[in-house]
């Protein structure tokens, strides 16, 4: 079943070990995640986008361009 988006970009950008700034990018140029949005435009992220950004980091740490892994499933 799918958490609820409730993680602000503070609280995942310590739990990923990725900055703020590349975590905006990623969703702007790849759609690696794309969180909810409160009606004051607050990201909200999940569990799940939380977990794929940790997957992304550690693909990218290992050589991969995340142009090309991005768009790939989390299996």
């Amino acid at each position: 079943m799918p958490s609820d988006p409730i993680y602000s970009m503070r609280a995942v950008a310590l739990a990923t070990g990725l900055s703020q700034h590349l975590i905006r990018m990623w969703e702007r140029r790849y759609r690696a995640v794309q969180p909810v949005r409160t009606g004051t435009n607050r990201r909200l992220y999940s569990d799940q986008d939380i977990e794929r950004l940790r997957l992304l980091r550690e693909a990218v740490a290992r050589g991969h361009s995340i142009g090309q892994i991005a768009v790939l499933p989390d299996e």
